[in-house]
């Protein structure tokens, strides 16, 4: 009788500590929807938006890639550094990619310089102040800007390694913009409202993902660093 008893009790002990799991599990559960619910659209493009007004500088390695979709595959990943500056109305960019092969991109002055020194060639092209602003997409992005031109709707939060992202997504309005890419998604972390990502897709079904590390914001950038100087012989496309 005595065993019976005990073995009554810890049964009944087992299914109250099942039962105690299983509201502290809810709470938890629940505790973590409250605090993300209202973490919507709105929330991140405010975070956004005052990132965005606050940076004058950035600077940050990136890596990229292509997805080709005719062979459902990605292409070589490119490494480098990107540098951006924002001086009232201007914009000065640098992008020096640095694997597999040296690139270098100069946006200042309403031009672009691109260099390929292993090809001994250099594209120098007039660039309007309108189609700089997309290729820094969601960096130094002025959000009225963005709203003009794109409609922009919220895809959910995701983990992008230690941080918290929620993701806009960017769907072009006119018909020139949607020539460039069909759909842009921005992974704005949750706590800074930095872009850690970008996805690029194409009208194609090709995608581009483009990752930044170890960002750094507003040091001092000085303009020289935006200079780029073309050897003789080289062979100037314009």
């Amino acid at each position: 009788m005595k065993e019976r008893y005990l073995f009554h009790t810890e049964v009944l002990k087992g299914k109250l500590i099942r039962k105690i799991i299983v509201e502290i599990a809810f709470f938890l559960i629940l505790g973590s929807f409250l605090f993300t619910a209202g973490r919507g659209k709105n929330f991140y493009l405010n975070k956004f938006s005052h990132f965005n007004n606050k940076l004058k500088t950035f600077k940050a390695n990136f890596i990229q890639k292509k997805y080709i979709n005719i062979i459902e595959d990605f292409d070589e990943p490119q490494e480098g550094k990107i540098f951006l500056k924002k001086s009232g109305k201007n914009l000065f960019l640098k992008r020096v990619v640095e694997k597999p092969g040296k690139i270098f991109m100069i946006v200042r002055d309403g031009k672009v310089v691109v260099y390929y020194p292993k090809r001994g060639q250099a594209i120098k092209k007039n660039f309007s102040k309108s189609k700089s602003r997309y290729l820094t997409l969601g960096i130094g992005s002025d959000l009225k800007s963005l709203e003009k031109h794109f409609v922009i709707d919220f895809s959910g939060e995701k983990r992008l390694g230690k941080h918290t992202c929620g993701i806009l997504m960017l769907t072009p309005k006119g018909e020139k913009l949607k020539s460039y890419f069909k759909k842009i998604f921005l992974w704005v972390d949750s706590k800074t409202g930095m872009v850690l990502r970008q996805k690029v897709i194409e009208e194609n079904g090709d995608y581009i993902l483009l990752d930044f590390k170890d960002i750094k914001v507003n040091l001092r950038l000085k303009n020289s660093i935006f200079k780029l100087k073309i050897p003789s012989g080289v062979d100037i496309i314009s």
